[in-house]
């Protein structure tokens, strides 16, 4: 005779076989309510990929009938002209070129970090311009016919990290015209949306703390220094701080202070001499050697401006050893600070014979642009 419990176990077993196929009957309505149909119905999320490429490098984009006219010489001659001022000249923009269908084509061509689209709003078959009217206000693409031409600026199109630029013109004459005019404000958006690409590379390490406190005391200023960094030189009024971490790069930050006396020292000839006197502390084995501007086989360029709310002037230019063979570019910001009627220069300077210079000259530039008065 079954017990108790076996006749218990066999019932639970028997309503466990009823159920089986109820939940398989479940599973399968489930199953159904996210077929195919039902799902392109709901919203599909999917992440965008990082946006890829080099430092200073562009990718341009136009028909391939309007590229092979003196377009492509207009835009080469504003976007490929020299990095200013590098002993043996660079490009200022690397430049990669596709049509409108050799973008569309293939999807890595798509994830590049920065484009300039040149559209011809006159060519209404183009790829192009099909693209330019879907993404961009149709109150931007009549401003643009009305005007003649316009440049538009969006982000994260195909990928996260990216900037396109849109150069929109009713026709090719006004597409040249539009590169001519709309170069300078394109060309600094693009420097600020790679700042932070930039100032990965710099800082990668880390900032040194204690070079920071040292420029802190001494000139009174607040300047990011990378861990790179290390103190070369110090005087009273003086510092040197150098970066030679690659054997065939040598990255280095002079800093040098004086009495404000008068406003010709602000002017280019009076930086010049400023420098120069700086330079004294820069030499080789080699007696009387000093660093000096050399400003005959290429001009010393200046302009004034705001950094960061200071009022400096921007010198450009090359330097060497007199008596040597030392040399390369460099670039200095002489600032007024008015607390202190002190002047202070900052002059970031370069020594890398035989490699490209461009990107290092922008690391340089980008630690001298993080300079904030106390």
């Amino acid at each position: 005779m079954a017990s108790y419990k076996s006749i218990q176990y066999n019932q639970i077993m028997v309503r466990n076989r009823l159920l089986l196929p109820i939940s398989l009957l479940l599973l399968l309505f489930a199953m159904a309510a996210c077929s195919p149909e039902t799902s392109e119905k709901q919203p599909k999320y999917k992440l965008k990929p990082y946006a890829y490429g080099e430092l200073s490098q562009i990718t341009v984009v136009a028909d391939k009938a309007l590229w092979d006219t003196d377009l492509q010489d207009t835009f080469e001659y504003y976007f490929g002209s020299a990095y200013p001022l590098l002993p043996q000249p660079e490009p200022r923009y690397d430049m990669l070129y596709f049509t409108p269908e050799e973008l569309l084509e293939t999807p890595l061509r798509r994830e590049q970090r920065i484009y300039v689209f040149t559209v011809n709003l006159a060519n209404e078959k183009s790829p192009l311009t099909k693209m330019a009217k879907k993404d961009l206000p149709e109150s931007k693409i009549k401003e643009a016919l009305q005007k003649g031409h316009k440049t538009i600026f969006s982000h994260d199109k195909w990928a996260t990290g990216q900037l396109l630029v849109y150069m929109l013109a009713k026709n090719p004459e006004e597409l040249k015209k539009a590169i001519i005019s709309d170069f300078p404000g394109i060309d600094k958006k693009i420097r600020a949306f790679e700042k932070d690409k930039v100032a990965a590379g710099v800082y990668f390490s880390g900032r040194n703390r204690h070079l920071e406190k040292k420029t802190e005391s001494k000139f009174g200023i607040r300047l990011k220094v990378p861990d790179t960094y290390v103190l070369a030189i110090e005087d009273q009024n003086f510092l040197w701080l150098r970066d030679d971490k690659r054997e065939d790069v040598t990255k280095g930050i002079m800093l040098y202070k004086l009495p404000y006396e008068s406003k010709e020292q602000l002017s280019p000839q009076g930086a010049k001499a400023i420098l120069e006197e700086a330079g004294k502390y820069i030499s080789t084995n080699i007696p009387g050697s000093r660093m000096v501007i050399n400003d005959k086989d290429l001009p010393l360029l200046s302009k004034q401006l705001q950094l960061n709310g200071i009022y400096a002037l921007e010198l450009r230019g090359i330097w060497e050893i007199n008596n040597d063979f030392l040399g390369g570019p460099f670039v200095a910001y002489l600032l007024l600070n008015p607390k202190t009627n002190e002047l202070i220069l900052l002059n970031g300077f370069l020594f890398a014979p035989g490699k490209d210079k461009r990107r290092f000259m922008r690391e340089v530039e980008h630690v001298l642009r993080t300079v904030e008065l106390m």
